[in-house]
């Protein structure tokens, strides 16, 4: 299975339509808040159409998953339905 290929806009928009806002911290990171279920995302900072990395995508999908915000299986298919296809160049 090859890793799942993100851009961060995609995966900004899927944290902004869970509730989530924004948070910048400019030259050093970004986050993402969620006051109801008191949950904090931190990420480096991503151009819009930068492929996010897996290891930052993993600790989203766990948080998402404990917190009760996205099941765990249900990450993985908005991340099969999104990732970008490799080209065979």
């Amino acid at each position: 299975m090859s890793e799942p290929r993100i851009r961060f806009t995609r995966l900004r928009q899927l944290l902004l339509d869970l509730e989530f806002t924004e948070i910048v911290v400019p030259d050093s990171h970004m986050g993402f808040r969620h006051e109801a279920s008191d949950t904090t995302i931190l990420l480096p900072i991503y151009k819009s159409n930068q492929i996010v990395l897996p290891r930052h995508l993993m600790p989203v999908r766990t948080l998402l998953d404990g917190k009760g915000l996205l099941e765990g299986e249900e990450f993985d298919q908005w991340l099969d339905a999104g990732s970008l296809k490799q080209s065979a160049s």
